[in-house]
């Protein structure tokens, strides 16, 4: 059987839980990176994965933290209290109970092969932990090659979240395969 292709079948992955080394859950599969170099087999480069819902919420106990993230909008962090206040990213990553830091996400420490990078709306950060975060600052976290990663990820969650968002639609290929249709439809 070694003539016979590997198939992976790569939609069955969205929304499949992920795990640092630590055993923490990271988020879930949102999207696969994958290179299609030519005639080769293609590639995996990496995971797309999803900041979870409900991290600050504990639903047992009625309590909310000021920093926490929805069910119906994962991947959005919300800032919500009684009065305005400034958090940072790495006080996000404490809530969540997972390591924050120039080198380090969760259990996951940086080397020379597999280095952390961190974008926030397209621009590199240094210091994730100490970013303060802004209403709709776009964060990007990579872990090893950057071949792939998107410096800004789609803000359709973010979007939504805001009231100004847009839905999933049909997207396809038009005549020729040239020219991409509409793929989102303006929610009513």
């Amino acid at each position: 059987m070694s003539g016979t292709p590997w198939r992976v079948f790569i939609a069955r992955l969205a929304g499949v839980a992920v795990f640092d080394p630590n055993g923490d859950q990271v988020g879930r599969v949102r999207d696969v990176v994958v290179s299609l170099p030519g005639r080769s087999a293609p590639k995996v480069l990496g995971l797309l994965v999803e900041v979870p819902g409900n991290i600050g919420i504990d639903g047992s106990q009625h309590v909310e933290s000021a920093l926490h993230t929805h069910v119906d909008s994962p991947g959005v962090i919300h800032m919500e209290a009684d009065k305005p206040f400034s958090a940072t990213l790495g006080e996000f990553f404490d809530v969540w109970g997972l390591a924050l830091g120039p080198d380090r996400i969760g259990g996951l420490k940086a080397t020379k092969d597999r280095p952390l990078h961190v974008f926030v709306n397209g621009k590199p950060v240094s210091d994730p932990a100490a970013h303060v975060l802004k209403k709709n600052d776009n964060i990007v976290i990579a872990y090893g090659t950057l071949d792939g990663v998107p410096r800004i990820p789609d803000t359709t969650a973010l979007d939504n979240a805001n009231g100004t968002g847009r839905t999933p639609g049909p997207c396809s290929i038009g005549k020729g395969a040239k020219k991409r249709t509409k793929c989102f439809v303006d929610q009513k």
